[in-house]
């Protein structure tokens, strides 16, 4: 059961996170929305956790340690990763998918943005 409280404490901690940062940087943006839970994503949540319980009930042998470890790591480094750029992009990072350049957007080029992870 520890790894599924570790798993849903990841997920709360992203969420409000995910507001938290909203609130400071995209404060005339922010809307029940900033939580970034939806139908949809409760739909998948609730399809992870049916998951986890049918692995741990009949597939109990493939749930080691060393699986739920580097699932930490890759959540946490996801994350730190994440918030790093909604920090150094402030009020130009958004949750909401932009088609068109707004006036008030800058083309951010340092701390994390300097890595051109794809692209030219």
């Amino acid at each position: 059961m520890k790894p599924f409280v570790t798993f849903m404490s990841a997920v709360a901690f992203f969420h409000f996170s995910e507001f938290l940062l909203a609130s400071v940087y995209m404060r005339k943006d922010l809307s029940r929305r900033s939580w970034l839970i939806s139908e949809p994503y409760c739909l998948a949540m609730l399809l992870a956790c049916l998951e986890y319980w049918l692995e741990v009930t009949f597939c109990s042998i493939i749930k080691v340690q060393v699986i739920s470890k580097a699932g930490l790591a890759g959540i946490v480094t996801g994350e730190l990763i994440r918030k790093t750029a909604m920090v150094t992009a402030k009020h130009n990072f958004t949750h909401d998918v932009k088609f068109e350049k707004q006036q008030e957007h800058v083309l951010i080029t340092q701390g994390i943005y300097r890595l051109q992870l794809c692209g030219e």
